[in-house]
């Protein structure tokens, strides 16, 4: 109700002022002209309702006041100019200002209805970072309510920046943005990224208006991506289960290799780690690695199982494991099954160029089918076969360094004896369970 009777009182106030200065000057200017402003402003700040009040009153004004007073100046006319024109111009201007807030209300409404039940939390900063903004869903988001949040910095809030290194690295971007360098950016945070319950938040930074005193600078919205990380990792860890049930049917094929699946691998991740390899694809090649020799699902048990020296035909299709596990892993979009379909095809290559399947050369193999290779020998010499006797370690390793540059990679073979320390503890790990499978076969 007060509300709506603002703009009608503040007309009655301009008219008593407006009058009194034509009192007080008879000569001036006709004011009536100002009350039309009045009217048009009054009833946009205060709407619809209000505007139409205001113009009853303008017109009354008119008809009773600023008509009489201009009469005998224009005797041919029954109404004066100016009566008539803020009699008929104040409820046009008054009930046009009107609808214009009420449009404007109305869309503030539903940008406040959307803010209220978007996911996203919504932030404004000035260019000091201080918070302008906190709408959306930032309190539930940071557990900090608006009032608290307004006004302060958005580096001082206790715990919005997860990580111990996010703050830093937010702000350095927000530095690059205000120099015009860059216009958004995106940035991940998250706290204890490796347990199960890591919290992660996704941040999305772009700059706003160009700083006039207090201009807002930066908008950010913020996604709590908690949930979507935990199901994205659940499904990661359903599909290397499926992996790892793939590799265990093809180790049923061959038992008598014990755990060199697993200990070739874990070789294999030491040995990328060695050679400078991202953190990623170190741990993509631990997976990927387990599926190198996938493809002696397809040999049969009287080749694979063979006592003795193979035949050539018998040894042409055992070769073929190798073609067959990449085309068992082939046209996947997946990284880790990309990479494993290259170690599969590539593992049994040479550096010199006598391998197969395809003969390659030198750096002509990719790293990763080197590494392989390298860690694939290895446990292979250290494992019992149907064929052969297991090699102890130390003869192991001086096959390894003998054959380093012919059949290996002389790099990662120099690479490989850099990290023994971490081989034997490998090796001391699966030692252990293999006596256990030993023992639980015998039973």
């Amino acid at each position: 109700m007060w509300h709506d009777a603002v703009a009608p009182l503040t007309i009655l106030i301009g008219i008593a002022i407006v009058d009194a200065i034509q009192n007080a000057w008879p000569n001036c200017p006709e004011p009536a002209p100002l009350i039309l402003v009045a009217v048009a402003v009054t009833g946009f700040l205060c709407g619809l309702r209000s505007a139409v009040l205001s113009s009853v009153i303008a017109i009354a004004y008119a008809l009773f006041f600023v008509a009489p007073r201009n009469i005998p100046e224009y005797p041919g006319l029954p109404i004066s100019l100016h009566a008539l024109l803020l009699a008929t111009a104040a409820p046009l201007l008054g009930i046009m200002a009107g609808l214009m807030r009420q449009r404007v209300t109305r869309t503030a409404e539903a940008l406040h209805a959307h803010l209220a039940n978007t996911p996203l939390g919504v932030i404004e900063l000035y260019a000091d970072f201080e918070v302008r903004v906190w709408a959306g869903a930032a309190e539930t988001i940071f557990k900090i309510e608006s009032k608290d949040a307004i006004g302060k910095s958005l580096f001082e809030l206790p715990g919005v920046f997860l990580g111990e290194d996010d703050a830093e690295a937010a702000k350095l971007a927000l530095k690059n943005m205000a120099a015009g360098n860059r216009s958004h950016f995106v940035h991940h945070s998250r706290s204890g990224a490796v347990t199960a319950n890591a919290s992660h938040s996704r941040w999305f930074w772009s700059t706003t208006f160009q700083e006039r005193k207090r201009d807002s600078r930066f908008l950010v919205l913020v996604e709590d991506i908690t949930e979507r990380v935990k199901a994205e990792r659940e499904l990661e860890e359903s599909k290397w289960e499926v992996i790892q049930r793939l590799v265990r049917a093809a180790e049923y094929r061959d038992r008598d290799t014990g755990h060199h699946v697993q200990r070739m691998s874990r070789i294999c991740e030491a040995l990328a780690r060695a050679a400078g390899l991202s953190d990623d694809i170190c741990a993509l090649i631990l997976k990927a690695s387990q599926l190198h020799d996938i493809g002696k699902i397809g040999i049969p048990d009287s080749i694979l199982r063979k006592e003795g020296k193979l035949t050539s035909d018998e040894l042409a299709i055992m070769r073929s494991h190798a073609t067959l596990g990449a085309e068992l892993l082939a046209d996947s979009n997946h990284p880790l099954l990309k990479l494993a379909e290259t170690i599969a095809m590539t593992h049994h290559e040479r550096w010199d160029g006598t391998g197969y399947p395809k003969g390659l050369k030198g750096e002509d193999i990719p790293i990763v089918g080197r590494i392989a290779s390298v860690c694939d020998v290895f446990d292979a010499l250290l494992s019992e076969r149907p064929y052969k006797q297991a090699m102890s370690l130390d003869d192991a390793l001086a096959e390894i360094q003998h054959i380093g540059g012919t059949y290996l990679d002389p790099n990662l073979t120099r690479l490989f004896f850099s990290i023994v320390p971490q081989i034997k503890t490998i090796l001391s790990d699966y030692s252990t369970m293999d006596k256990y499978d030993m023992l639980r076969d015998a039973a």
